[in-house]
């Protein structure tokens, strides 16, 4: 993007529509995205699952085009606002840079970045060309292996590297664009890339374009991690004492606690610098209640069938004794929650990672989110774990009962005739069978949904999310008939209460009754009957690119070609990872 903003092809604060040939969804405001928005993540977008990437082949189900024209997210906030990873933005610069420059992404990269700096071992085309091959990532030593982990959203984690190459990267950042005479930035873009462009909140360490900065210790460290499945990795460039930090992972544990932590403890080590915390601050309990409670990452999906996944990643922050908060998703590296310790005016400070945590007020003063280097959202009150598990768990148990009650009955018929039959007390009755089809109806949808989870916990099915199409559809038809027996249940239950009943007999309409209609607003609310993606009506595109053949070398080590390592990130836009045959070099 920087090169071609060099050349006077981009401008990073122009509407981006005028380099795409599709539509962009209007957003609160209507206001134009820009590159900069893009490349800070504040574009607006909700986050986008679909059509994520391969199965273990690493074969792409579709080109980067079709992907962003089926999977443009709903935009809830105006660009330059709110902070939300998306993936999806990234992959839009990835395409701006492909339409302007007229070559295929991975060719771009490959002929004006790769291959100029020496990078022989790296490349963006999925799945690998001839002479590279990916390291093996794993779960778990049990289960099997992941495979090739491909990414449909190329520019945002299609990056197959090894740490020497990085290495290369970082010292051509360090050394100001330029590496053995190879030119590949102006220093004045490298100092934009830099800079920081975002500050999420006072305190909180900002977002550069495209990298992020840690600081820890006094030092500004300039990067980027990422994450899929088992491969997680990071990079730091430390401009202070010129210095690259690579670390890479092809185990899905290491991303928790690994890199961190030998991270911190390499900093540490050589690095101890200044490690003075800001001052305390004492806050009594009543104090630290508005902060309390539940927040959902802005990086979910609001508008489509993922909005469920929000819910199970939620943040519950509750105040401790000694008058610090905790963050429920915020653990040390044993597995204990960390202290924010109060440094005033609504911030908060830990002392492991070194980071601020602050909390943002709505205009009526009530603390409406918080911000990290992400952000988070108060959960409304209707999603919040005490109020929506108790329900839900509720109206399935009354669900559950009613389904269960009429087959007691049936076997008792059919295997217990000669039963000697109890008359029912007045004023008693059995449900009604349009209640009773509106609980199997629910139930059977219930069913389907943990069927389809059981789907997504597959490797193969994770990545191709978009192959599930069919089942969604299914599931579509299954909640629609389930709306329908709803009303229709609902209608004849609050006509059963009409009548003289017994006590006990009202109650049991009424629960029925009330569990459907909460079922139904669950059904609704998380878009159980809905789109799994967003789609763009646009023309085909102009057959245009310059497709070049592909230039690889392989370096050869000793008699024998280098293994050369892969990873995939669908969280971030870097994603590297060893290979555990690869012998051991110094970096340069």
């Amino acid at each position: 993007m920087m090169q071609l903003v060099e050349q006077g092809k981009l401008d990073l604060d122009v509407d981006v529509s005028r380099y795409l040939d599709f539509p962009i969804n209007p957003g609160p405001s209507n206001a134009p995205i820009t590159l900069r928005n893009l490349a800070t993540h504040t574009a607006g977008f909700e986050e986008s699952l679909h059509d994520f990437g391969s199965d273990k082949s690493g074969k792409l189900p579709y080109g980067l085009r079709d992907y962003l024209l089926r999977n443009q997210p709903h935009r809830f906030a105006a660009p330059g606002k709110a902070l939300a990873y998306s993936n999806y933005g990234i992959a839009m610069i990835g395409y701006i840079v492909q339409r302007v420059s007229g070559e295929p992404f991975a060719y771009y990269v490959q002929h004006h970045i790769f291959t100029p700096l020496g990078m022989t071992h790296s490349t963006f085309v999925q799945p690998l060309p001839s002479g590279f091959s990916a390291t093996i990532g794993y779960k778990t030593t049990e289960a099997p292996d992941t495979g090739f982990e491909g990414v449909t959203a190329v520019p945002a984690g299609g990056l197959s590297s090894t740490a020497a190459d990085m290495a290369i990267f970082g010292q051509m950042l360090l050394n100001h664009g330029t590496l053995n005479g190879a030119k590949i930035l102006e220093p004045s873009s490298v100092v934009t890339l830099f800079t920081p462009q975002f500050t999420p909140a006072p305190g909180v360490n900002p977002w550069n374009l495209g990298f992020y900065t840690e600081r820890r210790n006094g030092i500004d460290f300039i990067g980027h991690g990422g994450d899929l499945i088992a491969c997680h990795s990071r990079l730091w460039l430390d401009p202070t004492h010129n210095l690259v930090i690579f670390i890479s992972y092809n185990s899905e544990k290491s991303e928790g606690v690994a890199r961190e932590e030998l991270f911190q403890a390499f900093v540490d080590r050589y690095l101890p610098g200044s490690t003075t915390h800001p001052a305390y601050v004492k806050l009594s309990a009543k104090e630290l209640a508005p902060y309390t409670g539940e927040y959902l990452t802005s990086r979910r999906a609001e508008s489509t069938k993922f909005r469920l996944f929000g819910i199970s990643d939620m943040r519950k922050i509750e105040a401790t004794k000694d008058g610090d908060l905790t963050i429920s998703t915020a653990k040390d590296f044993h597995g204990h929650l960390m202290n924010f310790h109060p440094i005033g005016n609504d911030s908060f400070y830990e002392d492991q990672t070194q980071n601020t945590l602050h909390f943002e007020r709505d205009a009526h003063g009530a603390i409406s989110g918080y911000a990290t280097p992400s952000h988070s959202d108060r959960a409304p009150f209707a999603e919040r774990t005490l109020v929506l598990v108790p329900l839900a768990c509720l109206s399935l148990l009354t669900i559950l009962a009613a389904c269960i009650a009429p087959i007691v009955r049936l076997f008792r018929r059919v295997f217990q005739s000669n039963r000697i039959a109890i008359a029912p007390q007045p004023g008693t009755i059995w449900l009604t069978r349009p209640l009773q089809l509106a609980a199997f109806a629910c139930l059977a949808v219930i069913a389907y949904i943990l069927f389809l989870l059981t789907h997504f916990a597959e490797i193969s099915n994770f990545y191709q999310i978009g192959h599930l199409d069919n089942y969604f559809v299914l599931q579509n038809v299954l909640t629609f008939i389930a709306l329908l027996a709803i009303i229709l249940g609902v209608i004849s239950g609050i006509m059963t209460l009409r009548k003289q009943l017994r006590f006990i007999t009202k109650l049991k309409f009424a629960l029925v009754t009330l569990a459907c209609l909460y079922l139904s607003w669950f059904f609704l609310c998380f878009h159980f009957i809905g789109s799994a993606h967003r789609c763009i009506n646009a023309t085909p595109a102009a057959a245009h690119l310059k497709i070049p053949p592909r230039e690889f070398s392989v370096i050869p080590f000793g008699n024998a070609p280098f293994d050369y390592p892969s990873c995939r990130n669908p969280h971030h836009s870097l994603r590297h990872c060893p290979n555990r045959s690869l012998p051991r070099a110094s970096l340069p």
